[in-house]
């Protein structure tokens, strides 16, 4: 009787032990510790990034759940008009519901997260735009959206630079947008050397377009470097000789 009373005690102990640890797998499975970890692009002082593995394909994960509260309104910039705010809670509503019947309308991703961003929850655009990015790894839309909100609004500099420079990848040669706003982040940055290094690769990328001879000479005349800084601006001025504001600042130089 007592050898059974201990069998007894004994297999209650592990089935106790059994539980626990089941359900220790599985919350540390659900918070990611089990899950890959994401691929950055680590800064560098160059246009060309190599675009990890993981994006090559250009695959689109559809399958990937929304952030936590995703669909909650929540204003955290208490200076907005009520007007305002009910103008953009009318949208935000009109994009959950249809995102909640169909999950994979990137677009109206992007729009939510620039909602978010309209009324101050600037952490829950970041994560939309994190979750958009996700689905369309080869995309640049969320990716030039993430660097904007990490540059000018969350003031996160090393983020923002990773962000650019994936959608500066994603978008290709045929778009320097991105490349504007990578160029503008290092100046808010005080990256002078990047500011200028980017500002001279894209001018050998974009031989035909005079708005980085312009930003070169520009960063030149910060320098106190004026005979550079005419140089670029002549540069600008023989691609594009009847703009007008190129021959001004050109004008001025020379004084």
């Amino acid at each position: 009787m007592k050898k059974n009373f201990i069998t007894y005690i004994i297999l209650l102990i592990s089935i106790f032990f059994i539980v626990i640890v089941g359900f220790l797998v599985y919350k540390y499975k659900n918070s990611d510790v089990f899950s890959v970890p994401e691929i950055s692009v680590s800064p560098t002082n160059s246009l060309v990034v190599s675009s990890p593995s993981s994006l090559v394909s250009g695959s689109q994960d559809l399958n990937i759940k929304p952030p936590l509260e995703w669909d909650e309104f929540t204003v955290k910039d208490k200076t907005l008009s009520q007007d305002y705010v009910l103008k953009i809670k009318k949208d935000f509503d009109s994009r959950v519901l249809t995102l909640k019947k169909d999950h994979t309308l990137f677009n109206d991703w992007l729009v939510l997260g620039n909602d978010k961003k309209f009324i101050g929850d600037y952490y829950g655009a970041r994560d939309i735009y994190i979750f958009a990015g996700k689905t369309r790894p080869l995309n640049s839309l969320s990716f030039g959206n993430l660097g904007d909100l990490y540059m000018n609004f969350l003031k996160d500099y090393p983020n923002a630079e990773i962000a650019f420079k994936r959608a500066v990848v994603n978008a290709g040669t045929d778009n320097f947008s991105y490349i504007r706003n990578l160029i503008d982040l290092y100046k808010f940055w005080n990256k002078r050397d990047l500011e200028k290094q980017t500002i001279l690769e894209a001018i050998s990328k974009f031989t035909k377009e005079h708005p980085f001879l312009v930003l070169m000479s520009r960063w030149y005349l910060q320098a106190g470097d004026k005979p550079n800084a005419i140089v670029y601006m002549q540069k600008a001025l023989d691609l594009d000789p009847q703009n007008t504001a190129i021959q001004m600042e050109l004008e001025n130089l020379k004084k």
